[in-house]
């Protein structure tokens, strides 16, 4: 298990499965607040402040993806996959595996956040 991880795991793991959940109920302010509680979360846990900064400069993009939840489903059941895979790669230690879904995840979002950003200025 990485190093510190172990103390953050079952809080992550709770907010990993209701995020699920509020995608599945298309509640999209219940959305987007478990997903920043669990990046706020996951940051924190990884002691990664500078990331924890950028991801909150950048939240306001979150709600355009959220706002679209009834078109996004299936792409933001993906991020939560994305999420659960991160949380089972850290438990397990492996750092480049981790590395790498990360990578996938914030192409994913960025995928979502194009389209999206598409669809409010057409």
């Amino acid at each position: 298990m990485a190093r510190g991880f172990d103390q953050w795991a079952d809080g992550l793991k709770r907010l990993s499965q209701k995020m699920r959940q509020t995608v599945i109920a298309r509640d999209k302010e219940a959305y987007y607040h478990s997903n920043q509680d669990f990046h706020n979360t996951l940051y924190q846990s990884a002691n990664a402040a500078r990331l924890l900064e950028l991801h909150n400069r950048i939240w306001d993009y979150e709600g355009w993806y959220s706002a679209r939840m009834q078109e996004s489903t299936s792409e933001l059941l993906t991020l939560c996959d994305d999420h659960d895979e991160l949380l089972i790669l850290m438990e397990r230690g492996d750092e480049p595996k981790a590395h790498s879904i990360v990578n996938t995840h914030v192409g994913h979002c960025l995928q979502l956040l194009k389209e999206n950003i598409s669809f409010m200025n057409g």
